[in-house]
């Protein structure tokens, strides 16, 4: 039986080609044990508003770590130097667990009209309120619980912290889909520049991109309050592209 793995990184709020990989996988590992990164889709996405867009973000704890040793700098040596190393994206812990209720403001105040408003809070706001620990478990819970939402066909769900499969950055991704037994790896475009294909035709995998154009990296939280969960859902379906090659 043909089997699509799609490996991501749990984003916050993501835009609408996120879950489009997750309809069209069979299998989606959450990548949840690679370098935390701070400006990044990891803990913020953004909504479009008058005066251009704003950013619903999670405040996480401190996570970058200052290594102490010494450096070779020349004929001398620079003791101390200020190097920084960032922990996974499941060990970053969310800094205020209130930090919700400014964007449930920012949510009413841009789409107060909306008449999907109140239903998409009702949702929203009890994930909220459990005041998860971990920024990778808050992700993770949203994109479940919106993908249900949104009725998208829904796959079978890894963390690739609990796989403990290993490997340099495209080797290990091959590595997951072999032990999922995939003949086919859907992936963002942007990655193709990256990914070293001959890895997954050498392990039989086919590599399958996905490519939005023009690209829109709203936070699907726009589409749902503005067209709703079926239309959403539509666009989803039938309007983003998939490339084979």
């Amino acid at each position: 039986m043909a089997m699509t793995v799609c490996i991501n990184q749990p984003h916050y709020l993501p835009y609408l080609g996120y879950f489009k990989m997750i309809d069209e996988c069979d299998v989606f590992v959450f990548y949840d044990d690679v370098q935390f990164e701070k400006q990044s889709w990891q803990c913020r996405n953004k909504i479009p508003q008058e005066d251009g867009f704003a950013y619903m973000q999670v405040p996480t704890k401190k996570t970058y770590t200052e290594l102490n040793f010494q450096l070779p700098l020349g004929n001398l040596i620079q003791t101390n130097p200020k190097v920084f190393f960032a922990p996974p994206i499941n060990q970053v812990e969310i800094r205020v667990p209130d930090f919700y209720l400014s964007q449930i403001d920012l949510l009413k105040s841009n789409y107060q009209k909306s008449p999907y408003l109140k239903e998409l809070l009702e949702i929203l706001e009890p994930i909220f309120k459990a005041q998860f620990n971990k920024l990778s478990e808050l992700n993770i819970t949203l994109i479940k619980v919106l993908a249900n939402y949104i009725d998208l066909k829904i796959p079978v769900w890894y963390q690739s912290s609990a796989i403990k499969i290993k490997g340099g950055q495209t080797e290990r991704l091959v590595n997951i889909c072999a032990r999922m037994g995939a003949d086919s790896y859907l992936s963002p475009v942007g990655s193709k520049a990256y990914l070293e294909e001959g890895l997954f035709a050498e392990n039989g995998i086919k590599l399958r991109y996905l490519n939005i154009n023009p690209p829109d990296h709203w936070s699907i939280i726009h589409s749902l309050l503005t067209l709703g969960p079926q239309k959403t859902k539509e666009i989803i379906q039938n309007q983003l592209c998939i490339n084979t090659d």
